[in-house]
């Protein structure tokens, strides 16, 4: 997770999103769904999909479950 928040702070949120997307599918597989470590995986995310260019986060109930109470959008 911290090299994702390294690219993300490096001006590399495209990657360092997909990287932490495939980081919480595994780490919800292997450790469960309410382990205290997605939290934070949680948060970096969110942190690279609010910095990638041209994308927002809106946060409510019908976000995706990857960021909870957060989802992407493309700016219009």
């Amino acid at each position: 997770m911290d090299l994702a928040r390294w690219r993300t702070a490096a001006g590399e949120p495209a990657r360092a999103s997909t990287e932490l997307t495939e980081l919480l599918a595994d780490e919800e597989e292997l450790l469960g769904p309410h382990h205290p470590a997605l939290p934070a995986t949680r948060a970096a995310l969110a942190d690279a999909l609010d910095a990638a260019p041209g994308h927002h986060l809106t946060c409510g109930a019908a976000a995706p479950r990857q960021v909870r109470g957060c989802r992407m959008s493309r700016a219009r």
